[in-house]
């Protein structure tokens, strides 16, 4: 599990910011991203209806606040 931990920072930590326009720019988003952008908001106790994820990626701190995000203190009610 470790290294899928590090596996998934790395890939936040290049997340840049022309990745978000082009989520932001799907009416119906790939299955994939769909279910990878449910989960991000799950975790950010967020809607996860993809008009919820829109409207939270045009949020400029949005990267950041994944970035941030505190992996070791997320509840068991999340978790489920």
């Amino acid at each position: 599990m470790i290294k899928v931990l590090k596996d998934a920072e790395d890939a936040i930590n290049c997340l840049e910011k022309k990745y978000i326009s082009e989520m932001k720019a799907f009416n119906n988003p790939p299955k994939d991203v769909a279910i990878v952008m449910g989960a991000v908001m799950t975790l950010l106790c967020k809607p996860s209806e993809w008009k919820s994820v829109k409207r939270e990626l045009t949020d400029p701190k949005f990267c950041d606040k994944i970035i941030s995000f505190d992996k070791d203190n997320v509840s068991n009610k999340t978790l489920k």
